[in-house]
């Protein structure tokens, strides 16, 4: 039996506020979401578009 898995998109702003730990509020939802994401409790995809705005950052 094949197992369904939801997967969210996750936007640049998550990431970046998780590595960049400027503001606390923000940076506590992040690190919940990342917490969630590498417990396997998430399963998220990030589009090319939003990773190269990190990088751009």
């Amino acid at each position: 039996m094949n197992k369904q898995v939801r997967i969210s998109a996750i936007d640049a702003d998550v990431i970046l506020q998780h590595l960049l730990d400027d503001n606390e509020e923000l940076f506590a939802k992040a690190r919940d979401i990342m917490h969630n994401v590498e417990g396997e409790k998430l399963h998220v995809a990030c589009d090319p578009v939003n990773l190269a705005e990190i990088i751009w950052y």
